[in-house]
């Protein structure tokens, strides 16, 4: 009977050692399993959004350093940079079975800097150019074009053409503060002296200009890589500029007389012709309304067709200003091209326009283009710019 019970007591101690060990196991086992289950990444995060998982957090790291140098000048010296919201890098457990999309250093830094894309679309106006455009906006000539293949000819733009722009909206904002050193130019000054020695409407370059360069040493405060805030440390001369100096005639010259009263005159190249009160601009507005219009060789009407002299005479036409078929050379006066305003008559070899204003004319070009507003070196060289009215 002491056996029974000595075999019983043994076996009751044995199942609790047994339940003993299955308890201690439990915890282990459960923990070398989730050990086995989960793996330890890098989050990047902006505030308090996760916007890439790396592998290492010198990874992470690295995306940071990246971004905050982005915008640093070759050579410049750092002296301070913000993130807005600020960039941190967080380690946190992910399930084995997550899908994970692991993040690149380099994708990752593009992705931040440039952010969403927001398409723009911009109505060309009077007046605009591919290249006014594209500075308008703060884009290169060339980002312009890649931005707008259609465009096929940049140098014919028309009013109510559009072009696209894709503006970035960066993830973070990042503000630098450098010290730049660079080499500028000091541009020189165009001085008009007058002379009695020439005609009114002559002019003379007695010296050429000269730009020079400086060395310069700023502070630099930048906002995405725009500019906000200059502060000139330092400034040296390398070599000095020399301002051009031009004569400006104010001799008169003789009167040219008219020779009927039909509002024909005759001119003679060595005199100024006539000039009319009235407005440059409201010439060109009325010269644009014919823009798209198609070219015609020895052709004056505005609305079925014109060449470059018929469209010239025409628009002025409508305002009681009868110029000759040809020869606006010795219509008006002569101005030098820096002084050209609109409704101005320009003329370059074997053309006429009609100037609009920075830099862009309005005229009949040709017959693959018809009557358009383009640059004034569409024409060619200028060699006169005739002042019709005052």
């Amino acid at each position: 009977m002491n056996i029974l019970r000595q075999h019983k007591a043994s076996r009751y101690v044995l199942c609790g050692l047994v339940a003993l060990a299955v308890v201690i196991m439990i915890p282990l086992l459960s923990k070398a399993y989730k050990a086995y289950a989960t793996v330890d990444y890098w989050d990047l995060m902006i505030g308090e959004k996760t916007v890439a998982v790396f592998v290492s957090e010198n990874d992470a790291k690295q995306v940071i350093k990246d971004v905050t140098n982005y915008y640093v000048e070759k050579g410049a010296k750092l002296e301070d940079v913000q993130c807005s919201p600020e960039l941190t890098v967080v380690q946190k457990t992910y399930d084995k079975d997550d899908e994970i999309k692991l993040g690149e250093v380099k994708d990752t830094v593009e992705y931040i800097v440039t952010g969403t894309r927001e398409k723009e679309v911009y109505t060309v106006k009077k007046g605009d150019t591919f290249w006014t455009v594209a500075e308008k906006h703060g884009v290169t000539f060339e980002e312009l074009a890649e931005m707008n293949p259609q465009v096929k000819d940049q140098e014919m733009l028309m009013i109510g053409d559009t072009l696209n722009f894709f503006k970035m909206n960066p993830l973070v904002d990042v503000t630098t503060t450098q010290v730049v050193k660079s080499v500028k130019t000091i541009e020189y000054k165009t001085i008009v002296k007058k002379t009695g020695s020439l005609y009114v409407g002559e002019t003379k370059v007695k010296r050429a200009g000269k730009n020079g360069k400086k060395r310069v040493t700023e502070r630099i405060v930048t906002k995405n890589g725009v500019t906000v805030k200059t502060k000139v440390l330092a400034s040296k001369v390398l070599k000095k500029k020399v301002n051009k100096i031009v004569l400006k005639g104010t001799k008169k010259k003789p009167v040219a007389k008219s020779t009927s009263t039909s509002g024909s005159y005759s001119y003679s190249p060595a005199s100024s012709g006539r000039t009319y009160s009235g407005s440059g601009s409201a010439i060109v507005d009325y010269a644009c309304q014919f823009v798209g219009n198609p070219y015609v060789y020895g052709g004056t009407s505005l609305t079925n067709g014109a060449d470059c002299s018929g469209f010239v005479q025409s628009v002025f036409a409508h305002f009681g200003i009868y110029l000759p078929r040809v020869g606006f050379e010795t219509c008006g006066r002569s101005v030098p091209y820096s002084e050209a305003k609109p409704g101005d008559i320009l003329c370059s070899p074997g053309h006429y326009s009609i100037y609009m204003g920075n830099d862009t004319i309005v005229h009949a070009v040709n017959e693959q283009h018809g009557i358009a507003i383009t640059p004034v070196s569409f024409t060619g060289p200028i060699y006169d710019c005739r002042r019709i009215v005052e």
